[in-house]
């Protein structure tokens, strides 16, 4: 039953008194019985989403954007504009169409629109991670791999990740009915998930394995916070293939709630984590001195620095200044 005929039945019960139900209470419960089915079975959402809430998430999401623009134009990291600040934009356009939804809540295209959206953000939050953690390795030494290599492979993957859930995603929304494709696309959706997963720990595990010269290169704020935003996103995608695991008409992807705080909270966090710890406040600024040698090991990175710079100060002043530099270069 559509919601306009509820509605046309709420108005012929309410105008004529012999159909009126004489039992106020049974009336109401009925009326619930229909608002529900509506909400469970019609909707794609399985609700109706809530306007406020959209409209503070467009303002948070849209607050952080503008931030992460300001901060990529003030250190001329112009590679944030397409990473970090992509998220955010990609953030706010689906928030964008869940607001849309408040008004249309049965329109089947902004539905699916959002829940694309919202699988892709993400990704370019994980290549902002990558690439920061390449540039780190290209200025203090870099672990086993070229630093390149890291950002290609972890780009890679979480991309196949997120078009994986996104193809799951569309398949199981525009199965109109059909139970055997939603399960198959609900299927693939996990199976993306889980990739995502096992990229985000993996790349969070690299993060932290790098920050253990913390004590000695000084990376150690930069390098945690990233490895915070991972958590987020980990935390965020746990609670995605746990839905996702009930079924596409499961509880708790209809649950409104549960939506905001595991998934738009999570998002937040990652967002705002990164705007604390911002790489351009903690990237080094300027290039290594003369006496740094290039090398692949960040430990014999900082031992290098301890050697007789290969230039002969003509001062004492010269000394002390090109120890405070050769520090300053390394401390991010």
């Amino acid at each position: 039953m559509s919601l306009n005929n509820k509605l046309t039945l709420f108005l012929d019960l309410s105008l004529d008194p012999l159909r009126f139900p004489k039992n106020m209470t049974s009336f109401t419960e009925s009326l619930r019985a229909l608002w529900s089915r509506e909400t469970s079975q019609d909707l794609p959402y399985h609700y109706v989403p809530s306007r406020a809430v959209a409209i503070v998430m467009l303002v948070i999401f849209g607050t952080a954007t503008i931030l992460h623009v300001a901060q990529a134009l003030r250190y001329r990291l112009h590679w944030l504009i397409y990473t970090v600040c992509l998220c955010g934009l990609v953030q706010l356009v689906a928030w964008g169409f869940r607001l849309g939804s408040s008004y249309q809540p049965s329109q089947q295209a902004l539905f699916q629109l959002q829940i694309s959206l919202l699988i892709l953000a993400p990704t370019p939050l994980i290549s902002t991670i990558t690439i920061t953690l390449e540039h780190l390795m290209e200025r203090l030494g870099a672990m086993g791999l070229r630093p390149k290599w890291y950002t290609i492979s972890f780009v890679v993957l979480d991309s196949a990740a997120a078009l994986t859930q996104a193809v799951g995603a569309d398949m199981a929304a525009g199965a109109s009915g059909n139970k055997r494709i939603e399960d198959i696309g609900t299927k693939v959706v996990v199976g993306g998930i889980a990739v995502q997963i096992i990229t985000a720990v993996l790349l969070c595990a690299i993060v932290l394995g790098y920050a253990r010269y913390g004590t000695i290169i000084k990376p150690g704020l930069l390098l945690h916070g990233m490895a915070l935003s991972l958590v987020f996103l980990i935390i965020r995608a746990i609670s995605r293939i746990i839905a996702f695991s009930q079924g596409w008409h499961g509880k708790l992807l209809a649950n409104q709630s549960y939506f905001c705080l595991m998934d738009a909270t999570m998002m937040i966090l990652a967002l705002y984590t990164l705007l604390a710890v911002h790489p351009g406040q903690h990237l080094p600024k300027a290039r290594l001195i003369p006496c740094f040698v290039q090398t692949n090991h960040p430990r014999e990175a900082v031992h290098n620095l301890t050697q007789p710079p290969q230039y002969s100060p003509t001062s004492e002043t010269d000394v002390k200044r090109a120890g405070k530099v050769a520090l300053t270069t390394v401390d991010v």
